[in-house]
């Protein structure tokens, strides 16, 4: 169902409306979305969308290329550089996940401006229009990044390693391989700060609702009736179809963006502890692009548990309930409600696997302590001379 269609169905212009139009734009942009449209339309939107897809394919099979290039000490920044990119890229979302994608993203559009209508949200007015245009100057940011950093090879030599193939060209082919890399690596860039946004956007109004929630159930601690019950017990559920929702449309995102920057930082620890050659710029570049995949991951986590947290202190409220004003219905139905959020964990799930918890966070932290200690320990050499040269590398004066 259509944006439009949906306004239709609930005959209002809800405030996230201006929002999603924003991510409907966004995301037919980058080929990964179709709305409903003439038979003419569709079949050129379908058309553009193989043309993204086949973009993402090449830039798949470039990255794995530049991979399987001789090991030098200028290839390991084109590595890292490279590894970066297959994070962005989501081959997954362009090639399988698109087949649903628009199936979904309409079922989340349609929750969410239901349960405007139906509950209203705690994020309205001044803060919306604030959430909508920091989306836009995100999307704007990125693509100055992206075409600005395009350009920094033609002041460091050594990084034209990362236009593979076409940094063996000469003359106006190398240029023209150069503009054509820039124009598909736009999209994957804006592609993955879109769902970035989407899922920001939606973690933080689900955070909200349930801290919502919370605080009804706190203010009728002494008052609560069965009617009262019943309809926060009805709010709460309409909370987690919201997340469910959610989830089915970031889970790809949220397993690609984790085991991506888990991997990544595990590859580049291992360079930086066993390389003994890498100077002073080259062992800062890596270094600060490490911590960035550290804190992207577990900035991820701490969102998407800070959800489940808010989820579950319903319970801790409901226990300062008194339960003497209510009849055996009211029990009942907090027995149900409690077993419930006692008994499966609500939050964002990988696949089924398990669900992400702030204990998530720690789980995260310490396996990649516990890589980098086994990296250090047995390194090439098997004793601590390498990381001794790398710090030598950046006290001396060159």
């Amino acid at each position: 169902m259509s944006r439009i269609s949906i306004a239709k169905e609930i005959n209002v212009e809800p405030s996230l409306d201006g929002i999603f139009k924003l991510l409907d734009a966004t995301f037919m942009m980058l080929g990964t979305y179709m709305t409903e449209a003439k038979k003419t339309k569709s079949k050129l939107h379908l058309m553009y969308c193989l043309l993204m897809t086949c973009i993402a394919l090449f830039q798949t099979a470039r990255l794995i290329g530049l991979f399987l290039q001789p090991t030098s000490l200028e290839d390991y920044l084109a590595k890292y550089v490279a590894f970066s990119s297959l994070q962005t890229s989501f081959l997954f979302l362009n090639l399988v996940h698109w087949i649903g994608f628009r199936k979904d993203y309409d079922s989340l559009k349609k929750e969410f401006l239901h349960y405007e209508i139906n509950y209203g949200l705690t994020i309205t007015g001044k803060r919306m229009k604030f959430i909508k245009k920091l989306m836009v100057g995100s999307l704007i940011t990125v693509t100055m990044f992206v075409i600005s950093l395009g350009f920094t090879i033609y002041f460091f030599s050594e990084m034209k390693i990362v236009l593979f193939p076409f940094n063996k060209f000469i003359g106006w082919k190398f240029y023209i391989g150069h503009l054509a890399l820039m124009l598909t690596e736009i999209p994957i860039f804006l592609y993955h700060v879109s769902l970035t946004m989407l899922f920001c956007l939606c973690s933080y109004i689900l955070s909200k609702e349930f801290g919502r929630i919370n605080g009804l159930i706190q203010s009728d601690v002494h008052q609560m009736t069965v009617r009262k019950l019943d309809t926060l017990i009805k709010h709460h559920q309409a909370v987690c179809d919201l997340l469910s929702a959610v989830n089915r449309v970031c889970k790809h995102y949220l397993a690609g963006s984790i085991i991506a920057s888990f991997t990544a930082d595990c590859f580049m620890w291992v360079t930086l502890t066993n390389v003994s050659s890498l100077t002073t710029e080259y062992f800062t570049f890596i270094s600060l692009l490490s911590l960035f995949f550290f804190l992207m991951c577990n900035g991820l986590l701490l969102i998407a548990s800070q959800v489940s947290t808010k989820a579950h202190e319903t319970l801790d409220q409901l226990w300062k309930v008194e339960f003497l004003p209510l009849s055996d219905t009211g029990l009942k139905m907090i027995d149900i409600f409690t077993t419930k959020l006692s008994g499966s964990t609500i939050g964002y799930d990988i696949y089924g696997l398990f669900t992400i918890q702030k204990s998530s966070i720690l789980a995260m932290c310490g396996t990649l302590l516990t890589y980098f200690i086994v990296a250090v320990q047995f390194k090439s050499g098997g004793n601590g001379d390498t990381c001794l040269e790398i710090l030598k590398n950046l006290t001396c004066i060159h």
